[in-house]
């Protein structure tokens, strides 16, 4: 195993914090061979700063959840571990990571219109017949939520913007369908009030929905639509004022919390031509462990010329701060080149959490070993 070169530190220096999304520290020089001491303090200082606060956050956001009613608490707070598992996310590249964290937000956002949508329709819906209401819908919508899996996830998550585009290719077959759902009779069970309230959320469909129904002949799509913000607004009923009013209050702050840290994007930056940036911070959730681990996660990549203008080689450093509760923050960079090639560097705050890792190596050794990777240095500090 051969050490590999002192180049990965100069990337690792090569920084872009943006924090909030306000401000931004650029630390580091991209074309000086040598890292500068104080830049890689600066480094570590902001990193260490915004893990905190992200930390405490996180802390503040299992408040908030526990501030909701329980019914409330237990949605969101399947949303949030669903949408932000990293171990699952992680492997599939970190645009979908940062964007499940986006998801997380929009989809809280939705929960919260289902509250209020709630307590709008509250003196149509005695409390007593909701939840027959709502099976009642289930078994109308379900040659739907039975025909495709993927129609049956977008309609549950009520996305309706990636519906159009799921069924796009295949417009035909979805208007079979619908047209076999609607076709049926409307339940028997409280059918007039059912078709009332289906009625009042068909005027609120929105624009671009309406005019894609239009355009490809759906007229159903919209009271597809309809049904399921229905369904959605069904298990609300029960709140109070009082109650929904203060759901409402801590689901804002629950969503202000993800957006401040989104900072995860599709689009790259860079100072310099050949290099790209990537970086976001966000609570990271692993299997069976229902408390999540702040995260900050920075990917710097760098191509250069090997023998001529066609001839280019990537080399890509992947950053991942973790902050624990028990031994502190552990860093670990991860440097891949020339295609195949990879080092590991990884450092932790305290002397014994560094000990009780390097036990590890041999086995961390032996597995990649298996892999198309070849390690060529993994150092602990």
């Amino acid at each position: 195993m051969k050490i590999s070169p002192a180049v990965s530190e100069n990337a690792v220096s090569n920084l872009s914090i943006k924090h909030n999304q306000q401000s931004t520290v650029k630390v580091g020089n991209p074309v000086s061979p040598t890292p500068q001491p104080a830049m890689l303090l600066s480094v570590e200082q902001e990193i260490n700063n915004l893990l905190r606060e992200l930390a405490s956050t996180v802390q503040t956001r299992g408040n908030l959840l526990n501030a909701l009613p329980a019914d409330i608490k237990a949605v969101a707070t399947q949303i949030l571990q669903q949408n932000l598992h990293g171990a699952d996310n992680l492997p599939q590249g970190l645009t979908v990571l940062a964007n499940a964290q986006k998801n997380v937000a929009d989809t809280l956002l939705k929960l919260m219109v289902a509250v209020q949508d709630a307590q709008s329709i509250k003196g149509s819906v005695p409390q007593t017949v909701s939840q027959s209401l709502l099976q009642a819908l289930d078994e109308y919508l379900a040659p739907l939520f039975k025909s495709d899996p993927n129609i049956n996830r977008l309609l549950i998550e009520n996305n309706f913007t990636l519906l159009t585009k799921y069924i796009a290719n295949d417009i035909d077959s979805f208007k079979q369908l619908l047209s076999k759902t609607f076709g049926q009779p409307f339940p028997d069970k409280q059918q007039a009030l059912l078709k009332e309230l289906v009625a009042i959320f068909s005027k609120q469909v929105p624009e671009n929905l309406a005019q894609f129904a239009t355009k490809n002949n759906l007229p159903e799509l919209t009271a597809l639509w309809a049904n399921i913000k229905l369904r959605n607004t069904l298990p609300w009923i029960g709140l109070n004022p009082e109650q929904a009013h203060k759901a409402n209050a801590v689901l804002q702050r629950l969503i202000a919390s993800m957006q401040a840290f989104v900072m995860g994007s599709d689009e790259t930056v860079s100072t310099l031509p050949n290099q790209k940036t990537f970086s976001m911070a966000m609570p990271f959730y692993f299997e069976n462990n229902p408390q999540p681990y702040p995260a900050y996660i920075h990917v710097y990549q760098d191509t250069h010329d090997q023998t001529g203008p066609n001839q280019q080689t990537p080399e890509t450093w992947l950053r991942i701060c973790l902050s624990t509760e028990n031994i502190g923050i552990v860093d670990t960079v991860f440097r891949l080149y020339q295609d195949n090639l990879m080092s590991i560097r990884m450092a932790f705050s305290t002397s014994s959490a560094s000990e009780a890792f390097s036990e590890y190596l041999p086995e961390i050794e032996s597995q990649l070993a298996k892999s198309a990777l070849k390690l060529t240095d993994i150092s602990v500090k």
